[in-house]
């Protein structure tokens, strides 16, 4: 069976690269873009710049205003991130077949047999860094054994924008990094930090029992995922479409010769099928 691999692709600053691609003149200074909640005007989304001057997104916009008086303000465009990563998904496809998006703003995506395609794993993760950033976006990349690994790593190892886990290394990829990794929600992850848990290593080993009890079944998911116990799905942008060839015989084929014909008949038409649209198969199921 082949070795499954995944590629996180995070966009830190996904909202303000896409304005500064249709507004050049925005690039390098700092903005925000405002939205309202429940009464009250909040930072949505920060560029680079602004948050290099302690201007985050959620933060009150009065407040960012007050740090730097000059900051620009824009307002937000509804629907903008799911158009942006559906597209951007779509146009990850030329990686890999099956490309999900990951909200609030990043890519997942099967990288499982790719990157020899393009000369390996560190080449196949750099070219697709350098394909974004050439169209704009500022990006962390993470490749791992399983899409909980491959996402803690991305959005929460500074060590380099680009990291490759070893094959069935996500536990020590993920042990020093604090349990917000592991894709928690917000009040299970103040509960683990109030108890002194910053780590996932420091709670990594303790009983199923004592955490299924302390914390509830989705914490127990959410490590077997990054461990790579627990299968996750990714629904792709675009679902694989299903190629297949019939051959209609009047009479049951009972012997291996005439199976084998079949076959070969079948693999024939399909492999032809495939060419005519510039694409290959990996593998087929006969039924």
């Amino acid at each position: 069976m082949m070795a499954k691999r995944y590629l996180c692709v995070w966009f830190p600053f996904l909202v303000t690269d896409w304005f500064a691609i249709v507004q050049p003149e925005l690039k390098g200074k700092p903005f925000v873009v405002k939205t309202a909640v429940q009464g009250r005007q909040l930072v949505m989304a920060s560029s680079m710049e602004a948050v290099t001057r302690g201007i985050h997104p959620g933060m009150v916009l009065a407040d960012a205003r007050a740090i730097h008086p000059s900051l620009e303000v824009l307002d937000e465009k509804p629907e903008l991130i799911a158009k942006l990563l559906t597209k951007l998904a779509s146009w990850c496809i030329r990686f890999s077949p099956v490309v999900a998006a990951d909200y609030p703003g990043g890519l997942l995506i099967d990288a499982s047999g790719c990157a020899h395609l393009w000369g390996g794993e560190e080449a196949y993760v750099r070219m697709i860094k350098s394909r974004l950033e050439q169209r704009g976006y500022r990006v962390r990349l993470a490749m791992a054994d399983t899409v909980g690994a491959a996402w803690a790593v991305a959005h929460f190892e500074a060590r380099d924008l680009c990291i490759i886990v070893a094959p069935h290394q996500q536990r020590a990829a993920i042990q020093g990094l604090p349990p917000e990794s592991l894709r928690l929600e917000s009040d299970t992850v103040a509960l683990l930090h109030k108890l002194g848990l910053r780590q996932v290593q420091d709670f990594l080993h303790l009983p199923v029992s004592s955490l299924r009890r302390r914390f509830g079944l989705p914490l127990l998911k959410r490590i077997n995922q990054a461990l790579g116990r627990e299968e996750e799905i990714l629904l792709p942008v675009e679902p694989p479409v299903c190629w297949q060839e019939r051959l209609s015989s009047f009479e049951p084929i009972r012997t291996a010769t005439g199976i084998a014909i079949a076959l070969e008949t079948l693999l024939g038409k399909i492999t032809a099928a495939l060419a005519r649209e510039g694409k290959g198969l990996r593998k087929a199921i006969f039924k």
